[in-house]
């Protein structure tokens, strides 16, 4: 019989499996720090989880044969949820009541209040609502 070791994480699959688990928590590092720059405060609490199972199996009682099934996962955080407004409306033309948002899609703020353009500062037509590239906010400074 060849000299043997007890079992460790660096020799599982010749060592692979650590490799994998090391590319895996690096992963999850980078994805985590991007993930708290894109939702900033919305983000506190959102987590990236490295789950590491290793399961040793009796393959062959007779011969003391033992299968090790290791894996590897990574599980990374979602969009966090976002809690926006949205008012109860009816239809003038059916009647018919729904559930309504701003033109320009729900926001945090109430759907009747004016707005001049979307998060993302793109304005809106004071017409309808809608978002349009067109248009441009000038400020001035009352003079």
């Amino acid at each position: 019989m060849a000299d043997s070791k007890p079992i460790e994480m660096a020799s599982i699959d010749e060592g692979d499996f650590l490799k994998t688990v090391n590319e895996d928590i690096r992963q999850a590092d980078q994805a985590l720090i991007a993930h708290g720059a894109s939702y900033g405060a919305m983000a506190k609490g959102d987590k990236a989880v490295v789950t590491i199972k290793v399961a040793m199996k009796l393959d062959n009682p007779e011969r003391g044969i033992y299968k090790l099934v290791a894996s590897s996962t990574l599980t990374l955080p979602g969009r966090p949820p976002s809690e926006t407004l949205a008012t109860l409306e009816q239809n003038k033309e059916t009647g018919e009541l729904f559930i309504g948002v701003a033109a320009s899609g729900s926001r945090v703020d109430s759907p009747r209040q004016a707005t001049l353009a979307t998060k993302d500062g793109v304005g809106l037509d004071p017409k309808t609502g809608q978002p349009s590239e067109n248009l441009t906010l000038k400020f001035g400074t009352g003079g």
